[in-house]
């Protein structure tokens, strides 16, 4: 093989990793500038760390709604409900109290934690029909002082501690 013929044999080599290394470097450049323009896009993207909504509502796989948190007239409420949809537990703040009932498996209120707007609490159990049977709490018309309650089935009371 003559001089002559190695040479070419050289430069169609050499123009050969030439355009390679020309296809490389405007890749490398193209994945540069996609790679700063997505850092730059998501720098100038703004951070909201609020998200405002006037109700939100968690549903489970087959769609039943199983806890909601909102707002209305009355004041935010959390409610949380069963495998069955009914009422489990809500809990709510409007002007004059704040409180928290607990529901039986029937979606029928059975005990509630309230605090009046004098700020006195109180804990109230009922029956399955929904009659008051026991309180517990601070007396808001007699200027706080405790009170324990127990009525019968139909709501009277039968004992009460201190006794008016």
């Amino acid at each position: 093989m003559s001089d002559t013929a190695n040479m070419v044999i050289i430069l169609e080599r050499l123009a050969i990793v030439e355009r390679d290394n020309i296809i490389l470097k405007r890749a490398a450049i193209g994945v540069l500038v996609l790679v700063a323009g997505t850092l730059f896009v998501g720098a100038a993207m703004p951070k909201n760390e609020v998200i405002e909504a006037k109700q939100f509502v968690v549903k489970d796989e087959s769609g039943r709604m199983r806890a909601a948190l909102g707002y209305n007239e009355m004041g935010p409420a959390l409610v949380l409900f069963g495998a069955d949809g009914k009422l489990g537990v809500s809990l709510s703040s409007a002007s004059d109290a704040s409180g928290l009932s607990v529901f039986d498996t029937a979606g029928r209120p059975r005990a509630g934690l309230t605090c009046g707007a004098s700020g006195y609490p109180g804990l109230t159990l009922m029956s399955q029909a929904g009659i008051v049977r026991a309180t517990l709490g601070c007396s808001e018309t007699a200027r706080g002082i405790p009170l324990l309650a127990f009525m019968d089935e139909a709501g009277n009371p039968i004992y009460s501690v201190p006794r008016y």
